[in-house]
């Protein structure tokens, strides 16, 4: 019955204040003779009126809460748990992380600059797992980062800092993801980046977007921008006419499917194995045919190999021991066999001849999609190798921030005594076609 007045007063606490919540947390005794003084009250007030006693304020609450525990009652166990632990992890949730990864984000909540509490729940069937974050602070009441991961892997956060520099620079690193609309990361690799960034948050001001500022100048200086807009459109028009008379046109055929990339980010070994197996085989149809055309021995070389890529991709994925990084490698493998193909069709296209080389995907994590950038990095078999890296991460690495590798078992890959860690997923001088074929011979 405690347990249930407590409750009450919380309901009550929301309702009327936060002040009230804190008194039922820190003083349940406290709290039961209020909600017994109302309950009598409440009971004398009705009998005489109708002759029967009406139900008191705990009874309803009782009534309400009887069988299950409720989100306001799951807060203030948690936030008990977390005066002992800023890590909290039930029981259904421990069996979702492996304990190196537990691990990590211990180390990690420890190391930020202002107080964090972490709640891994293997459960999303609270009422509103959404508002879970902020009723663990209430019931907390202490200062820092609550933040709160249930079974669907979204991260959900409240921020309770006194100082609002401190405070508005924690809540921004949680903002990032939310304007990243291309990033293909995990939640794991989400919470680790913003554990990361939490150790030293830091807070960039807002700079109003080019549509604003142009906006702006058209309001204020419309001859003016007038003339520079005609100017400019007249350049563009000539740039992109010469550029168009010079250039090849440089369009990508050929991509990952999104449904592999999915499922490669999920280890979802049957969807992955089932996508490869449909969209995917148009390309091995294409290599196969090239190889009864006429070409020259640089392109039969380029098809053998795209061949050998799209068979050890497949082999991959059926392997029911491969591990997460494994599962990545099958999506660079595919990249390969794709861009083996488009390359061909390049070389025997008078139109599509020259210009720079194919993409290939992100080093640091190729299930961040195709990179665009390139960057030094000093890790597994690449120590002071300039890479292929997507623009996210470039940008992170240029601003001084840890880049976010992919991670297995709580460890960035390069870490890991593995083909890909040997060869950084082919950003290396190495084959990585080569080396997939010898190391999967000397298992």
């Amino acid at each position: 019955m405690g347990r249930l007045l407590a409750a009450a007063v919380l309901t009550e606490a929301l309702l009327g204040g936060g002040p009230v919540l804190a008194a039922a947390v820190e003083a349940p005794d406290r709290a039961a003779v209020v909600a017994s003084a109302g309950s009598a009250e409440a009971a004398e007030g009705t009998a005489e009126d109708s002759g029967a006693p009406e139900p008191t304020d705990a009874e309803r609450v009782e009534e309400l809460f009887e069988g299950t525990e409720t989100t306001l009652e799951a807060a203030v166990r948690i936030a008990a748990e977390l005066d002992e632990s800023p890590l909290y992890v039930d029981e259904a949730a421990a069996d979702r992380y492996p304990q190196a990864t537990l691990d990590v984000f211990e180390e990690k909540v420890a190391a930020t600059e202002h107080p964090t509490y972490l709640v891994l729940l293997g459960v999303t069937d609270y009422a509103d797992s959404r508002d879970l974050p902020m009723l663990i602070a209430q019931a907390h009441g202490g200062e820092g980062a609550f933040i709160v991961v249930p079974a669907d892997g979204i991260l959900r956060h409240t921020v309770e800092l006194a100082d609002l520099d401190a405070h508005l620079a924690v809540e921004q690193q949680f903002d990032r993801w939310h304007h990243d609309p291309d990033s293909r990361v995990s939640s794991v690799e989400w919470l680790n980046d913003v554990l990361d960034r939490l150790a030293d948050p830091q807070y960039e001001e807002y700079e109003p977007p080019l549509s604003d500022r142009i906006r702006q100048a058209i309001t204020y200086h419309p001859v003016r921008s007038a003339v520079i807009a005609g100017v400019v459109l007249v350049g563009l028009v000539g740039g992109v006419w010469f550029l168009a008379r010079r250039r090849p046109v440089r369009t990508r055929k050929y991509r990952i499917p999104d449904s592999v990339m999915a499922a490669a980010r999920d280890s979802d070994r049957s969807r992955m194995r089932r996508v490869l197996g449909q969209d995917a085989l148009r390309i091995a149809e294409k290599l196969e045919a090239l190889q009864t055309e006429g070409l020259s021995a640089e392109q039969s070389a380029t098809v053998q190999r795209g061949l050998d890529a799209f068979g050890l991709a497949r082999r991959i994925a059926e392997d029911e021991s491969a591990a997460e990084d494994d599962l990545v490698g099958s999506l660079v493998l595919f990249d390969i066999a794709e861009r083996s193909l488009e390359s061909v069709e390049r070389q025997r296209s008078a139109r599509l001849t020259g210009g720079r080389p194919l993409r290939g995907p992100c080093t640091v994590n190729p299930r961040h999609g195709e990179a665009h950038k390139v960057g030094k990095v000093t890790a597994g078999g690449g120590r002071g190798l300039t890479v292929p890296m997507c623009a996210r991460c470039a940008l992170e690495q240029r601003r001084g921030h840890p880049l976010q590798w992919l991670r297995v078992d709580g460890a960035p890959y390069p870490d890991r005594d593995t083909v890909w860690a040997r060869t950084l997923y082919g950003a290396t001088e190495a084959d990585l076609v080569e080396e997939v074929i010898r190391a999967r011979a000397m298992r």
